[in-house]
This record gives C-alpha cells, structure tokens and sequence, in this order.
C-alpha cells in the first residue's frame, strides 16, 4: 500500500513509516541483506544470504527457510537474492550449496513452504527473477549462466552464456524481466573487453542476447528495475573503492540511468 518502507542492516532491521521516515516502534526485523514486499503487502521476506526470514507482518511470526544445508566457510557472502510471484503464491530464493556440482534456486509454495529446486548453475546463483505472469523465473549466477525456467514444471526453457572477450566466464550481479516482452535484463562483468561492466538484454523466449547497455563503467552494474509499463529501464551502479584510508576523490561516485526502449 506504499505506506511502509523495509530497511535492513547485517545486524538488524527497520520498518520505517513513508511519509516521515520515522521508525515504526513495534516491529523489529531480522538482519539480511535482501528484502522484498509479497505483493499484497502482509509478508516480508529478508534474507541475509544463509537465511531467509518470511515475517508476517499481522503476527510478527517469521518463517526461517535456509539457503545453505550448514553455514558456509570459505568467508565468501553468498547473494541476499529474494522474489516473490506476482501473485505472492511463491517465493524464489538461491541455494548456496552444490549438487553434484551444480548449484540451484529454490522455489518455495508459500502456503505450504515446501520447495523445488531448479539445478543447473555452475556457480552460485546471485539473481531471480520472474516475469509479469509468474510463468517464468529467470535465474543467473557467478558464472555469466542465466537460465529462463518453467515456474510450473521447473523445466529449463532456455540458457545463455555470458562472457568476455577472451572467453572469460561473466558474472551476473542483477536481473530484471520486462512486464511488457519478458525481455530479460542482466547486469554483468564479463571480465575482460571493451567495457566489460554492462547490462545485456536477452529474449524472454529464447535467452538470445537482443543488445548491450553500456557506459564505459568500471564498478559492475548492481541493480536494475524495468517501468510498469516496460517502456524504461533504470540500472545503477556503485563506485570504486578509496584507493587509501584517507584519500577522498569527489569524481567517485556512482550512477543512475534511465534508458528508453524503443517500440
């Protein structure tokens, strides 16, 4: 209803009211890094890339479904990733734990909370995704794989490779499907190139690269988020780290940019 704002730390998180951005008292919510609504606004799902967290909001009860079998130890930060269905049915989050050296997203029925796992990904899946009709979850990992998939049969539909020039595995940090086509979003390093930090466009149908967004970045392109209406797209990026404890360089800054997608 647009009235609350989800905020999270590593240590913990907030509801904050819209309009003041004062907190509200009575919630207090588990810490994560990714965050998303249900559509229908009752659930909060926050994960901190083990856990996630599924708050109902008129209980203050939490789910707790994991995304690791034991916690990990290899001091990596395994993505937050987390979506909803557009009918709030189903809620997609990534499995940092390989199958027969695959790793996997699962999909959780969110009134039973049983899962499906889709397998298939070389590496950890850091993005998911679904399109407008909850027909399809699109999921892609730190290998540069995006894999589009039946929601219903959890069949694959289709997978792209990304990579870069010198045949360099590419590393999806972020996805977006188009309400309009299912035109597929991806924000990707390909890891060597001509400016290897850029956003490609695929084919909801087929996962056929259609055309590559790019600004001479050099920090990897992190979120993107498509218009109602698909007419635009905004990605986003972050900036450089300092090259020294105290150095400041005002020119280090990120940037948003609102790209037109033309008929």
């Amino acid at each position: 209803d647009g009235k609350l704002v989800a905020a999270s730390s590593t240590r913990e998180g907030w509801l904050l009211d819209r309009a003041t951005g004062a907190r509200v008292a009575v919630v207090k919510l588990p810490p994560g890094r990714g965050l998303a609504w249900s559509p229908d606004s009752k659930r909060l799902a926050i994960n901190d890339g083990e856990r996630t967290a599924v708050r109902t909001l008129a209980t203050g009860e939490d789910k707790e479904l994991k995304s690791v079998a034991e916690p990990l130890r290899d001091g990596s930060l395994p993505s937050a990733a987390v979506a909803w269905s557009p009918d709030g049915k189903r809620l997609a989050i990534p499995y940092h734990h390989a199958t027969d050296e695959r790793f996997a997203a699962d999909v959780y029925d969110a009134a039973t909370w049983e899962a499906k796992r889709l397998t298939g990904h070389p590496k950890r899946v850091n993005a998911v995704a679904w399109s407008a009709d909850g027909a399809r979850l699109v999921t892609g990992c730190a290998g540069g794989v995006v894999v589009g998939w039946a929601a219903a049969t959890g069949k694959e539909q289709w997978r792209s490779f990304l990579r870069g020039r010198d045949d360099t595995d590419g590393v999806v940090h972020a996805l977006a499907v188009s309400p309009k086509d299912g035109a597929v979003a991806v924000a990707v390093s390909l890891g060597s190139g001509k400016g290897p930090e850029r956003v490609v466009l695929l084919d909801g149908q087929t996962g056929d690269e259609v055309q590559h967004l790019t600004r001479g970045w050099d920090v990897p392109v992190t979120a993107v988020a498509w218009a109602p209406d698909g007419s635009f797209l905004v990605t986003g990026c972050g900036r450089r780290p300092p090259r020294g404890p105290a150095r400041f360089e005002p020119d280090n800054t990120g940037e948003v940019v609102v790209w037109t997608r033309k008929p």
